[in-house]
């Protein structure tokens, strides 16, 4: 019972790390122009 009330904090604290640092990319443009990324691998056709 005590160690839940170290890992439920624990796990809070990942999950807002985690949007965190989804809202920094976000606001980035890290996911603007997904498609010209796309267009832009290279074609592995041999």
């Amino acid at each position: 019972m005590s160690s839940l009330f170290v890992l439920i904090p624990l796990g809070l604290l990942f999950t807002a790390l985690a949007a965190g640092f989804l809202l920094m990319a976000v606001r980035g443009g890290q996911f603007e122009d997904l498609k010209q990324i796309g267009q832009r691998m290279p074609d592995d056709e041999d």
